[in-house]
C-alpha cells in the first residue's frame, strides 16, 4: 500500500481518476444565476504537476454526471451561458480526454436556470461513447405544500452522434429512475434504481403504492442499451436481492472487494447491513434493530478483515466487532476522517506549549495499532485513493 501525504494543497474537492492522476475542483470566478463556476485541474500527484482542463470554458456542478465506464480516461463537465430571454441558459456537456487533452460537446439543451435552484435536478449517466441517459427529477409536493422530494422522474436515452433521444419504456426506470451506477468491471455495472424513502423520513408521507421500485442489480451496459433501443418494457437485471415494497436501500458503496449496502425493512423497523463479495459472491449480514429514522442506521467499516460498527463520540470513535460485540476498540482525542483499506486516518490538535502555538496533525493507523505509521503536520483538505494500492492525503499546512 502506497500512502502519500501531499502538502500545501489548495482548499478544494479532490476526486480519483486513475493511477496517480486526481481531479481537483475549486471555485471559479464566473456565475450564472445563483451558481458559481468551478475550475477543474488535472493533478499528477507523482510528478506534483497540475494543469487546468479547458481553462477558457466556465464549468458548473449543479448537474450531476455519473460515468459508467470502468477505468475511464475521460472527465465530463457542464458549461452554461446566458441566452435570451433573460433567465434562460444554454447548457453543453463536455467530454474531455485526460490522455490527449481533446474535448467534444456531447449534449446540448436550453433551460431556465432558476428551476435548478429548487424545482428540479438532473443526472446524466455516461453509458458509453455513443449513448447517455438523461434523468430529470422534479420536486413533488403534497396537498399541504409539503415537499415530498424529487420523486417525479423523466428519463431519456440520447444518441450522441445522431443527436436524437427516446423515452425509456422499462417500468422500473420510467417510474423510479436510477439512483446511482457503479462500474464493477469492463461492461458490467451495479445499478441502484429508485430512491431511498428513508431519506427525510419520506416513508411517513409516501403511500405504499407510490413507493419507488428499488433494485440492486448488475447490468451489462451493451445489453442495457440494446434493450432500450429495442423499446423493451422490461430490461434485464441480474438482481442481488428480490424486490420488496417494504424494503429500501439508504446507501450502497464499494468497499475493498465487497459491495456494501444497507437494507431497511420499514415495516419491521430493522436494518440489515450486507457485505457482498465480488469474488465468490458470498454474503455476510449484520442485523440492526429498532430502526425508525436515518439517524438509527449503523455505520460500519472493514478493518483487519472484520466488519466493525463505528460509533462517533465527542472524544473520538468506538469500534465494535460486528460478529463479537464484546470486542471493542476505542480511538480518542482525535477526529476520524476516513477508513480506507483498513487504514484509519485521523486528525487531531496538539495543544500549545510555552514555545509553540497549537497545531494540527494527521495520523494514519494500520488497523488498531497503538502507534501511527505516518504522522504529518497540517489540516486535511481531502483523502482518496485512485486504486487498491494507493492512498493520497491532501493537507493544508497550518504553520504560522
Amino acid at each position: 500500500m502506497d500512502v502519500r501525504i501531499v502538502s500545501n494543497c489548495d482548499d478544494a474537492v479532490y476526486k480519483p481518476l486513475y493511477g496517480e492522476l486526481v481531479l481537483q475542483i475549486s471555485n471559479g470566478v464566473n456565475k450564472i444565476g445563483p451558481f458559481i463556476s468551478k475550475k477543474c485541474h488535472i493533478f499528477n500527484v507523482g510528478l506534483n504537476e497540475r494543469y487546468e482542463a479547458l481553462s477558457s470554458v466556465p464549468k458548473y456542478d449543479f448537474i450531476e454526471i455519473i460515468d459508467c465506464e470502468y477505468n475511464s480516461k475521460y472527465i465530463y463537465f457542464v458549461s452554461c451561458n446566458d441566452i435570451k430571454p433573460k433567465g434562460r441558459m444554454s447548457v453543453s456537456v463536455y467530454k474531455y480526454s485526460i490522455v490527449t487533452g481533446k474535448s467534444d460537446i456531447i449534449y446540448n439543451f436550453n433551460d431556465e436556470y432558476s428551476d435548478y435552484v429548487k424545482e428540479k435536478r438532473m443526472k446524466i449517466f455516461i453509458l458509453d461513447e455513443n449513448y447517455i441517459l438523461v434523468q430529470t427529477e422534479y420536486l413533488r409536493k403534497d396537498d399541504y405544500d409539503n415537499d415530498l422530494g424529487y420523486t417525479d422522474i423523466s428519463v431519456i436515452l440520447v444518441d450522441i452522434k445522431e443527436a436524437t433521444s427516446q423515452e425509456i419504456l422499462d417500468n422500473v426506470i420510467a417510474h423510479s429512475g436510477i439512483d446511482t451506477v457503479i462500474p464493477i468491471r469492463r461492461n458490467i455495472c451495479l445499478v441502484k434504481t429508485g430512491y431511498s424513502f428513508m431519506t427525510d423520513s419520506r416513508y411517513d408521507s409516501i403511500k405504499p403504492e407510490e413507493r419507488p421500485t428499488e433494485y440492486l442489480a448488475f447490468i451489462n451496459i451493451n445489453q442495457f442499451i440494446s434493450d432500450i433501443l429495442l423499446k423493451k418494457k422490461q430490461l434485464h437485471y441480474e438482481q442481488i436481492e428480490k424486490f420488496d415494497k417494504d424494503v429500501t436501500y439508504p446507501y450502497v458503496r464499494l468497499e475493498d472487494d465487497y459491495i456494501t449496502y444497507s437494507r431497511v425493512n420499514v415495516a419491521e423497523h430493522t436494518e440489515t447491513i450486507v457485505y457482498y463479495s465480488l469474488g465468490d459472491k458470498s454474503v455476510r449480514t449484520f442485523l440492526n434493530k429498532q430502526v425508525f429514522r436515518a439517524s438509527d442506521l449503523k455505520s460500519t467499516a472493514l478493518i483487519d478483515g472484520e466488519v466493525h460498527y463505528c460509533l462517533k463520540t465527542s472524544e473520538g470513535c468506538i469500534f465494535t466487532e460486528a460478529d463479537n460485540p464484546k470486542k471493542e476498540h476505542r480511538i480518542t482525542g482525535c477526529n476520524i476522517l476516513k477508513i480506507i483499506h483498513g487504514i484509519i486516518i485521523t486528525e487531531r490538535t496538539v495543544p500549545k506549549s510555552f514555545i509553540k502555538k497549537p497545531y494540527t496533525v494527521v495520523e494514519l493507523f494500520k488497523g488498531f495499532s497503538s502507534e501511527p505509521v505516518i504522522r504529518e503536520r497540517g489540516t486535511v483538505a481531502d483523502v482518496l485513493c485512485t486504486d487498491k494500492d494507493n492512498i493520497f492525503i491532501f493537507t493544508r499546512n497550518d504553520r504560522q
